[in-house]
């Protein structure tokens, strides 16, 4: 499976560690990604879906996400839910080897991915930790405040949330949806694909995914044509490599998706 990997910059170059805060009714543009570097997400307000390849966590709850440099991933709001977030991101040349302690403290990013609900309490203080690490300049201390942060998570009990457990199935329909989305796919078969009836598929899928099938095609393509317009394709041959007939068609779906042209969305975004 070829993942796609998104080192996202949130319009601004960094090095070692960063922080970014996002908060509003994001469209619900998305894939079953990864990144090269560590993410601490903590999440605080939002109907969200987390997806990782072997748990599943939705809810309304404050959580904390972490995932370790190429952990697939994947995580979306409801359309009609307001979704904050703040993010740290570091690597693991920032990290590694700065104290004995860390490799007991990486842990906690679990071989794919690890999710962490929070009381309210618990966030407002994670947040306060966050904050700090980013009005910081010495780097030394930012490592202190970031194991500092990781010490603290290692010791929030379970809160009585568990997530669920992903179906093998579920894990393999999106990974093959995330490798062909250029293509028509039918739900039959992708159930065919993965060795489930289309019923158990489809209901499965928008369970653990929060999103349809057919949704989350349409995210990957919208995500992929937008990615290809930056790099300075025309609309006609980003339609072209995400599976739309045409360019017209793009249009339509964007249009239908965010009420606003390729061109009208990406100038806003530049603003």
């Amino acid at each position: 499976m070829r993942y796609q990997i998104d080192n996202f910059s949130y319009k601004k170059a960094w090095n070692n560690i960063s922080v970014d805060s996002y908060g509003g009714y994001g469209p619900r543009m998305t894939d079953y990604h990864m990144h090269t570097y560590y993410e601490i997400s903590l999440i605080k307000e939002g109907d969200v879906t987390v997806f990782l390849s072997d748990i599943s966590d939705s809810g309304t709850h404050s959580r904390v996400v972490l995932t370790r440099p190429l952990t697939p991933h994947f995580i979306i709001a409801e359309p009609e839910s307001f979704y904050s977030r703040t993010n740290v991101l570091f690597s693991n040349d920032f990290i590694a080897g700065a104290v004995p302690e860390w490799d007991t403290l990486s842990e906690l990013f679990g071989a794919n991915g690890n999710v962490i609900s929070l009381t309210d309490a618990e966030h407002t203080f994670i947040f306060e930790l966050i904050s700090k690490l980013n009005g910081e300049n010495d780097l030394f201390r930012k490592k202190l405040i970031l194991l500092y942060i990781l010490s603290v998570l290692k010791d929030v009990p379970a809160n009585g949330r568990t997530s669920s457990q992903t179906p093998k199935y579920i894990t393999a329909a999106v990974s093959y949806l995330t490798e062909n989305f250029t293509r028509k796919i039918t739900a039959d078969e992708l159930a065919a694909t993965v060795g489930v009836g289309r019923t158990t598929l489809m209901t499965g899928f928008k369970k653990y995914m929060g999103v349809t099938m057919n949704e989350y095609v349409t995210g990957c393509r919208l995500k992929q044509a937008i990615k290809l317009l930056r790099a300075g394709s025309t609309i006609d041959e980003a339609a072209e490599k995400c599976g739309y007939a045409d360019g017209s068609c793009l249009i339509r779906v964007f249009k239908k998706r965010f009420g606003v042209t390729p061109m009208e969305y990406l100038g806003r975004k530049l603003r």
